[in-house]
């Protein structure tokens, strides 16, 4: 039991150290990551620095280049106004140089004349390409605006097209429905004229009927009167007519 305790004992001292190597080695990861984010810094401030100094190097060479050229401008300058040199060769040479300048200050004027007027040429060849270009843009927005004018009429006149197709297609359906009625209604009328007509017929042979026996009940009548009127004739020869004999 003794042993088995110290057992587990060592195991937990062995955990327990193995915790504190990974908890130190997580802090010696993190001061790794924070120490390359320092050392990334620093480059990147290094870098900067030295795109900054190679300007200024740059920006020195400029500077001595064009002191030199003073430099030396101004020495042969001097060794022009040397004092061995007579002075009317001095002024001469002066002229000569002025001369020389204002030729080149000459050209230099037509040259940015010509520059200019080069430079008025390509703006007015430029405004005129923007505004051609913008001409053609204000068109064909119109005609685009005109497009769309025509492509809402024709929605409109579709709508209207459907609206009376529909309208016309419950037309015909009322119209088929009224034809169907009508001629059903036909058909009725032709069985009732059918039998009406035979009862006519029925009706006109019993009137003939009752007419031929209405004549000879008439005639009958006639007779019988007479043969009455006979009779009474014989039996009652100073009696008044009766009222029978009348009939006729």
């Amino acid at each position: 039991m003794t042993k088995t305790y110290h057992d587990i004992s060592a195991v937990t001292r062995m955990l327990e150290d193995r915790e504190n190597d990974l908890q130190m080695a997580v802090s010696v990861g993190y001061t790794l990551l924070e120490s390359n984010d320092s050392l990334r810094n620093q480059v990147t401030t290094l870098e900067q620095d030295i795109e900054q100094t190679t300007e200024l190097v740059k920006q020195l060479k400029h500077d001595l280049l064009l002191k030199e050229r003073l430099i030396r401008f101004y020495y042969d300058m001097d060794l022009d106004a040397s004092p061995t040199e007579p002075k009317q060769i001095e002024c001469e040479h002066y002229e000569q140089k002025i001369r020389n300048l204002e030729y080149e200050n000459r050209d230099l004027r037509a040259e940015s004349v010509q520059l200019k007027v080069e430079a008025e040429n390509f703006e007015h060849q430029e405004q005129a390409i923007v505004d051609h270009f913008a001409n053609a843009l204000a068109h064909a927005n119109s005609e685009i605006e005109n497009l769309q004018e025509e492509n809402e009429k024709k929605n409109e006149e579709n709508l209207k097209q459907q609206d009376t197709v529909m309208r016309l297609s419950c037309e015909m359906r009322d119209v088929h429905r009224r034809l169907k009625e009508l001629k059903k209604e036909n058909d009725e009328l032709k069985i009732l004229l059918s039998l009406t007509g035979k009862t006519c017929h029925e009706y006109e042979t019993k009137i003939e009927n009752l007419e031929r026996n209405y004549s000879e009940c008439l005639s009958k009548l006639h007779k019988s009167q007479q043969e009455i009127n006979a009779m009474q004739k014989t039996l009652l020869p100073s009696s008044p007519s009766s009222p029978m004999l009348d009939m006729n």
